[in-house]
């Protein structure tokens, strides 16, 4: 899934030590900022298919724990 692709690239890596995360704050917030982001992207390009050009808005919620958690919105 498209989902999976956009998460799997975070998944069990530390994200101060990638290229694309240099001189940035990788906290929870921005982690769930660029995952909506690359799924915008996504909608936008039409690797969702066409049932999500209907999509008006993309949240994001993260949890780092059972009372730890982070969350972004944002249009399409």
């Amino acid at each position: 899934s498209e989902l999976g692709k956009v998460i799997g690239g975070f998944n069990y890596r530390n994200l101060d030590d990638e290229e694309q995360f240099d001189q940035i704050n990788t906290s929870t917030e921005y982690v769930a900022k660029v995952i909506a982001d690359r799924l915008v992207a996504a909608i936008h390009a039409g690797t969702l298919g066409e049932g999500a050009q209907g999509i008006r808005e993309v949240a994001v919620t993260l949890h780092e724990s059972h009372i730890a958690w982070a969350s972004y919105e944002r249009g399409v």
